[in-house]
């Protein structure tokens, strides 16, 4: 499968604007995914019109990036180590001395060993699950690109001058956006979008 950087030539990146061969200049908007699959049918219905019209209303080219990657296991069972259990400092007894100090302790006690068992039983369903099936994350990205030949400026100036124009750009895709169920940001700093570069 081929990478962003086969079909856009790369020459450098700086701040959230990546600087592509013959003036061009790209951005990144990722999208997070919203529960679609589980939504019911009316909100289905109302989702796709919104995304039609998210389509319609946007006025530059843009690629829309799908990226799956299969989660290994010991990244589930390193999350699910983590899950909160009930609160493990106990409650606050009405009584006092060392009988409040016992009912305490006992609390805490209790507490502990329901969170053990919670994640024991999420770690023994998933582990029935994995074997059965692939898991596996997405994330979703949207890219565009401008022209913006070079003119007699200092290349500072002319930086400023490009990046103000993808901010217009910026600003209108996430207002289309923010009418659909949908929610995004701008990648923004370089090592976020070498990273992303790397995979899309």
């Amino acid at each position: 499968m081929k990478k962003t950087n086969d079909f856009y030539p790369i020459i450098d990146v700086l701040g959230g604007t990546i600087i592509l061969k013959d003036y061009f200049y790209m951005r990144i908007i990722e999208v997070f995914p919203s529960h679609f699959v589980l939504s019911e049918e009316d909100v289905k219905i109302d989702f796709i019109k919104k995304y039609k019209e998210f389509l319609k209303g946007v006025h530059i080219p843009i690629d829309i990036t799908v990226v799956s990657r299969e989660i290994e296991e010991s990244e589930i069972l390193k999350y699910i180590k983590n899950i909160k259990g009930p609160n493990s400092k106990g409650s606050r007894s009405r009584g006092s001395g060392s009988r409040g100090l016992r009912f305490r302790e006992f609390r805490s006690s209790e507490s502990k060993n329901n969170k053990v068992d919670l994640q024991k039983l999420y770690k023994d369903s998933f582990k029935m699950f994995y074997k059965q099936n692939k898991i596996y994350s997405q994330r979703f990205f949207i890219t565009y690109k401008i022209k913006h030949p070079r003119k007699s400026l200092s290349f500072k100036k002319e930086l400023n001058n490009i990046d103000n124009s993808l901010k217009v750009h910026d600003k209108q895709i996430l207002f289309l956006l923010s009418k659909t169920p949908l929610r995004a940001k701008i990648v923004d700093t370089r090592d976020e979008i070498i990273n992303i570069l790397s995979f899309i």
